[in-house]
């Protein structure tokens, strides 16, 4: 009996390549100097491997989302609709006071 509330192995595996093309196209362009970064400190590669880690489990988390079939909103019916807001216009008579002075 498998798990349901696990994720496909294949939407990790999607999730955590797509994180691995991220992570090598970040570098190659050396977007906010990250390649410089990794390049001249010691540990630089800590920086790359949790970049793909925490991406990786991102891009599984939207993998598993969008392969998720949510069949309990397919048929559109029932439920409370919220009808259409109606303006009732209304007369209010606001008395005014006659002016006692010049100013």
């Amino acid at each position: 009996m498998p798990n349901e509330t696990l994720p496909d192995r294949k939407n990790v595996i999607i999730g955590f390549a797509l994180s691995a093309v991220l992570l090598v196209m970040t570098l190659w362009f050396n977007i906010a100097g990250l390649m410089t970064l990794i390049a001249e400190t010691t540990m630089g590669w800590l920086v790359a491997v949790l970049m793909w880690v925490v991406n990786g489990v991102v891009f599984s988390a939207v993998q598993v989302m969008l392969a998720h079939d949510d069949d309990e909103d397919d048929d559109h019916h029932g439920g409370r609709r919220m009808r259409d807001m109606e303006t009732d216009h209304a007369v209010v008579r606001v008395p005014v006071e006659k002016p006692r002075g010049p100013f």
